[in-house]
């Protein structure tokens, strides 16, 4: 398996401190995904802040602003 095979695709709502922890520990894996996609289901603005700084790790940010569950999901298989 290569780093290009793997998309991932992290949900989070209001917890920017958490998502960032787990999005760090994602981007430090031995295979690391080509992209990390972090749908953001909330609106603390620090969450986008967060993710944007990792940009250049393969960190991408998504608004997704009251999707919920089902949502985010048909974000997934776009």
């Amino acid at each position: 398996m290569t780093a290009n095979d793997l998309h991932v695709f992290l949900a989070t709502f209001n917890r920017p401190e958490m998502m960032a922890r787990q999005l760090d520990s994602i981007l430090a894996q031995t295979v690391r995904p080509d992209v990390v996609t972090v749908l953001d289901n909330g609106d603390n603005p620090l969450t986008r802040e967060l993710v944007e700084a990792r940009a250049g790790r393969g960190a991408r940010y998504v608004n997704t602003h009251d999707l919920g569950v089902q949502g985010n999901g048909k974000m997934v298989k776009r």
